[in-house]
């Protein structure tokens, strides 16, 4: 694995939110992601984090995080 766990559980980095976002389904028995913290992410500072990431991310995981900024841009 190319990154760590930790790097998606910090709460101020916004990896959570983005993966959240990428990997919860539409038939998922229970919603995990508030709307109060999808209206607060700011959607450039999420891009630049997935752009310019602190720790090398494996290519699978930087895709599902940009599928995350959309859906989160989206919503």
């Amino acid at each position: 694995m190319f990154f760590s766990e930790e790097l998606l559980l910090k709460r101020e980095s916004g990896y959570g939110l983005l993966w959240l976002a990428a990997t919860i389904g539409a038939k998922a028995p229970f919603k995990k992601i508030h709307k109060k913290s999808i209206l607060s992410a700011d959607i450039t500072n999420l891009c630049k984090l997935v752009k310019d990431p602190e720790e090398y991310l494996a290519l699978r995981l930087s895709s599902n995080l940009l599928v995350g900024v959309a859906r989160v841009h989206y919503a």
